[in-house]
């Protein structure tokens, strides 16, 4: 899968990107960061520089945020 969303499941900005993906007919994978301290909250600043969630990859660029990424959904 080429389009892959970094979030927290409990966080209202997740979930609402989360609906935007699905509104959109959007496939997707998620992955639950889990908590501020995770070793995935490790690998998504590694890859990024930054701590803002959800963050979207779509063929390896990314999308930070809920404004970003509503954008690249053209909403």
């Amino acid at each position: 899968m080429l389009v892959k969303l970094w979030g927290l499941s409990w966080q209202s900005q997740t979930k609402a990107v989360i609906g935007m993906l699905e509104d959109a007919n959007v496939r997707f994978d998620f992955v639950d960061v889990e908590d501020a301290d995770s070793p995935r909250m490790e690998q998504i600043i590694a890859l990024t520089g930054e701590k803002e969630l959800p963050q979207l990859f779509v063929e390896g660029v990314a999308y930070i945020g809920k404004q970003e990424i509503r954008r690249y959904l053209g909403a």
